[in-house]
């Protein structure tokens, strides 16, 4: 029975990885361009407005449509709650035989496969609350602020009037954006951890602040935060651009 629950749960956490990784590349593209504050670059931007609008659109409908993928309640087999719930309804899968097992079809001795999980967590019955609460949290705020532009920007505009396009945007701050689209990544990042290494699953601490990311860079170690990497990648391939345009541009001041 845990062999086919597991190959389930991996099922699950490779769709929800996808979704999250889409999620972020998209959003961070989009607030990195947004973030763009040098008047050169900015009236680079400007002078082909309509291109970097079109993309801007693509970048914040496909950010949204990835967030409803996995925030949506009808969601079905995949999403973060389904991933979440199945994690919470087969603890056997996370058991330290079950990461025995699993070590040992890595290629572990039985002596090394032994030592690994001497350790490691085996949740309970309330083993996953902190991540059931982060994750009804964030659930609050795509449904408070996201799910209506789903619905009426992107999916059933019909006669959608600016005002009312621009009241639902302004429901949705830039912080909260950021905090909810880097969540489905620290939520594959925690349950990925305690199934793949028997780590109690804990929200890690990441990066969202879009400015601070582009002004930090990518960091010397690899990191598993592909929020940074987009904003980073996208900054860079801006600033690229500066040869192309050199009128835009006062060399030595």
């Amino acid at each position: 029975m845990n062999g086919n629950a597991e190959e389930q749960f991996e099922a699950k956490l490779g769709a929800l990885r996808n979704d999250a990784v889409a999620c972020v590349r998209y959003s961070y593209t989009l607030l990195a361009i947004d973030s763009s504050t040098e008047p050169e670059l900015c009236e680079l931007l400007n002078s082909h407005a309509l291109f970097w609008n079109t993309v801007r659109s693509g970048l914040q409908a496909s950010a949204v449509i990835a967030l409803g993928r996995i925030f949506e309640h009808n969601r079905g087999r995949n999403g973060a709650n389904p991933t979440l719930r199945f994690a919470e309804e087969h603890p056997g899968i996370f058991s330290r035989k079950s990461l025995r097992d699993r070590k040992l079809r890595q290629g572990l001795t039985e002596g090394d496969a032994a030592a690994y999980v001497e350790d490691s967590f085996e949740p309970r019955q309330h083993g996953f609350a902190d991540l059931r609460q982060r994750l009804d949290e964030m659930r609050n705020l795509y449904e408070g602020s996201v799910r209506p532009i789903r619905n009426d920007v992107f999916a059933h505009a019909g006669q959608l009037t600016v005002k009312y396009r621009d009241d639902l945007f302004a429901n949705l701050t830039m912080r909260k954006f950021e905090r909810l689209v880097v969540f489905p990544l620290q939520l594959w990042d925690a349950l990925f951890i305690l199934f793949s290494d028997g780590r109690e699953p804990v929200v890690r601490d990441a990066p969202t602040l879009v400015s601070e990311i582009v002004a930090a860079g990518v960091p010397e170690y690899v990191s598993t935060w592909e929020h940074v990497h987009a904003a980073v990648s996208t900054a860079a391939f801006l600033e690229s651009l500066r040869p192309l345009y050199p009128e835009l541009y006062q060399p030595g001041i």
